[in-house]
């Protein structure tokens, strides 16, 4: 469950970070409105590699949209889908490295 609790709570850091548990961070307001997370390091390690899974994800979605329609532009020279399947699999193994 979520706790909202002013930052002014935080004189007492050390009972505000106890209440910091995975999935259910505690959000500060400020002036009565939220402006701040804490989270459980885990957690906020999780949602960075899902923002990076989600950024590949996207360019491959883009790539193959600039495949279709060049496809569309160029019947002749098409570019097949496993073709560029086999180019993202090489970039991504290429960023691991």
């Amino acid at each position: 469950m979520n706790k909202i609790i002013p930052i002014s709570e935080l004189r007492s850091y050390s009972t505000v970070l106890s209440e910091v548990q995975p999935h259910s961070p505690v959000r500060l307001t400020k002036n009565g409105y939220g402006r701040y997370a804490i989270l459980d390091l885990d957690e906020y390690e999780e949602l960075l590699a899902k923002v990076a899974d989600y950024e590949k994800q996207l360019q491959f979605y883009a790539k193959m949209e600039q495949m279709m329609i060049y496809n569309m532009e160029n019947q002749d020279k098409a570019i097949s889908f496993s073709d560029l399947q086999k180019e993202w699999r090489n970039e991504n193994e290429e960023s691991k490295n």
